[in-house]
């Protein structure tokens, strides 16, 4: 894989043999930064994104924006990356691409080195943090990847969280945590 930022995110829009490569529908390559404050990842773009930097919907867009403001952030302090380019036909990812999409995910974040991460959705967190559960309580969990070890935090879908305020009031100790780590 490409060693650098520029050079990998290239080869994500012009590589045939990416998954996504054959899947129809507009781009939305994972974020240009090195070293942003926080870096969210989620699955897929949503179904109606407008900014090819930003893999949300409207809708959602608004909603992460309120709560990266909770734990004093704005959309502008933040990168982002979704787990694929394109939606999948379907909005289906089959267990080995996610594999491989997690693994191709994993050394993104090493090239763009994040302070921390947030992990958008349970799809996306079986594949990036193939740890999973190394997080223990009032702890965030720990990713080893080529440049050292990211912290992250991980959070249901924004579509789950935006249906169940249950779980959104749920999510708040965990943004809490990350709030300390993005904060120093």
């Amino acid at each position: 894989m490409p060693k650098d930022i520029a050079a990998f995110r290239d080869w994500l829009a012009n590589d045939a043999a990416q998954p996504e490569a054959g899947w129809h529908g507009p781009i939305c390559l994972p974020s240009a930064t090195t070293g942003a404050k926080l870096l969210v990842l989620t699955d897929m773009p949503g179904e109606a994104f407008d900014d090819p930097a930003l893999p949300f919907d409207a809708a959602q867009a608004r909603f992460m924006s309120a709560m990266l403001s909770s734990i004093g952030l704005t959309i502008g302090d933040v990168a982002f990356a979704p787990l694929t380019y394109r939606r999948p036909p379907g909005g289906l990812i089959d267990d080995e691409t996610a594999a491989n999409l997690g693994r191709r995910m994993r050394h993104y974040l090493s090239l763009a080195r994040p302070k921390a991460a947030l992990i958008l959705g349970d799809r996306t967190n079986r594949a990036v943090n193939t740890t999973q559960g190394a997080a223990t309580p009032g702890h965030l969990s720990e990713i080893n990847i080529e440049s050292g070890i990211l912290k992250v935090a991980a959070l249901a879908s924004p579509e789950h969280l935006m249906r169940r305020p249950i779980a959104k009031a749920k999510s708040w100790q965990t943004l809490c945590l990350l709030q300390g780590v993005v904060a120093a």
